[in-house]
């Protein structure tokens, strides 16, 4: 049998290493800006960034940053949007090439600061079929218990809101609203993606100035693109919030109204 005290050696040495990593790579990366040619797909959570960012940077030489791989992050982007540190403290980032981190959408300005060459995809999905897509995740089957669900109840936002589905949708509005704060962002929606992948995948690729391979974007498009412990089911398309049960007439409004005006200007009814 494992000694109990094991685990939690472990997790203090783990620790204690990540701090040493830190402090060296903050004295072999002190010059800021970094001019170096970065690449980033944001968007909400569940809103097909995992899929469109393995799509553009799953195959090649580049290093890929996926948020769920490096966890810290998530602590980045809620402290550099509160103002409690920069990116400049997590000099770690400068080892990738490209990154997908949702997360990063509502930090964007703060990012260019120092990560001039950025060029960034935004991709955009109908909030609804975004909290529907949660609700799939966390196998959610009521209005209550979403209210626990991670990206609800995070407070770093800043959002006063208590309703959980005026907050989900608050985070969509918030993170969409900041990304427009910068330029290089090419947008694209989550459904037309949907229509015709391969195609899409090639656009997004040209603005970045990446090489693909069309075959190995078509061979992983329609897949599950998440870990299956995180998502075991298979992808849905547009209009998957209909589908929701726990999603009432009167959430369906209120999603509508909290995304204004984004929520019309980008097509959705």
């Amino acid at each position: 049998m494992t000694h109990p005290l094991l685990p939690r050696i472990h997790r203090k040495a783990w620790r204690y290493a990540d701090r040493a990593r830190l402090r060296l790579f903050r004295r072999k990366y002190s010059h800021w800006p970094c001019l170096t040619k970065k690449r980033l797909v944001v968007g909400c959570e569940s809103s097909g960034t995992t899929i469109i960012a393995k799509s553009l940077f799953g195959k090649g030489h580049l290093r890929f940053l996926v948020e769920g791989e490096q966890s810290w992050v998530w602590e980045a982007r809620s402290k550099i949007y509160q103002d409690l540190a920069s990116f400049e403290d997590y000099p770690h980032l400068r080892l990738f090439d490209t990154w997908k981190v949702p997360g990063f959408a509502p930090v964007l300005p703060q990012l260019r600061l120092v990560y001039p060459n950025c060029p960034t995809i935004y991709v955009v999905r109908d909030p609804r079929d975004v909290i529907a897509s949660a609700f799939r995740t966390f196998g959610i089957q009521n209005r209550e218990d979403f209210a626990h669900v991670p990206w609800v109840k995070a407070d770093w936002l800043g959002i006063q809101e208590t309703d959980p589905i005026a907050r989900m949708a608050m985070r969509w509005r918030i993170y969409l609203e900041r990304s427009t704060q910068v330029d290089n962002v090419k947008y694209v929606r989550y459904e037309d993606f949907c229509e015709q992948k391969v195609k899409t995948i090639g656009e997004l690729a040209e603005f970045l100035d990446l090489k693909i391979d069309p075959k190995f974007v078509a061979s992983i498009c329609d897949q599950q693109a998440s870990n299956k412990n995180t998502r075991s089911y298979t992808p849905h398309g547009p209009n998957s919030w209909q589908n929701v049960s726990a999603l009432t007439c009167q959430d369906v409004e209120l999603v509508k109204q909290t995304c204004q005006p984004y929520f019309s200007q980008w097509g959705y009814e």
